[in-house]
């Protein structure tokens, strides 16, 4: 049976435990390089290049993936997760849709439905759930909550500059960081991956104050030009 509440602390201590291993230090993050570091077998391919190895026609494709964004098989023992290149949509809603997929294989939802998730193998709770702890997972892996706080983000503006994230995505994901922050406790590993990203988020503050005496400097001599 499929739990009802989302695994927070789970999904946190496998994300934390790829910023570690990885030595993740800056964003944005690069999926590649995370998912060719797992012990999983895991393979990235796009809708085009699924079209040109079965010889199929692009509708065909839509059809067998079943999503206008992307999806996941298991078979033989790997993991193939699925992009949609074919509809020109942005690299940011790719990169989550990616990262999404990957939060599905770790969070071991696959256990729940065999090969694929469908949402006819699934109560309509049921798969919304695993969306929601996929969706969680996507925003970690990402944007993680604890670099935010160091980085004392303002806006979903700055989760999209930051982190290369989706308009959609950002709003999303800043409104979950508002939640957490009202309650957040930093772990060890938290603290780790904060020091990990000490230069980063040192940078990028210094970056804001310039910013910041720049456009005072541009609006103070827009006035005395009047």
């Amino acid at each position: 049976m499929i739990s009802s509440k989302i695994r927070y602390k789970f999904i946190n201590t496998i994300v934390n435990d790829i910023y570690i291993r990885q030595n993740i230090c800056s964003f944005p993050i690069n999926l590649i390089d995370v998912i060719n570091s797992l012990d999983i077998k895991i393979k990235v391919l796009s809708y085009s290049q699924f079209m040109y190895f079965y010889n199929i026609p692009r509708e065909v494709v839509f059809d067998i993936l079943t999503s206008d964004d992307g999806c996941c098989d298991y078979l033989s023992g790997k993991y193939v997760i699925y992009y949609n290149d074919l509809n020109n949509l942005p690299k940011e809603r790719i990169n989550w849709t990616i990262a999404h997929e990957l939060g599905h294989i770790l969070c071991n939802h696959y256990k729940y439905s065999g090969t694929k998730l469908f949402n006819s193998n699934l109560s309509e709770i049921e798969y919304e759930f695993l969306e929601k702890e996929a969706n969680y997972f996507a925003s970690m892996l990402l944007s993680h909550s604890s670099v935010l706080l160091q980085l004392d983000i303002h806006n979903p503006y700055e989760i999209e500059i930051f982190c290369n994230l989706s308009k959609q995505a950002s709003k999303f994901r800043y409104e979950n960081y508002l939640r957490w922050k009202k309650f957040n406790n930093l772990s060890s590993s938290d603290r780790y991956i904060i020091r990990n990203f000490q230069k980063y988020i040192d940078l990028k503050k210094q970056e804001y104050i310039e910013h910041l005496d720049f456009i005072n400097l541009f609006n103070k001599k827009k006035i005395l030009s009047y």
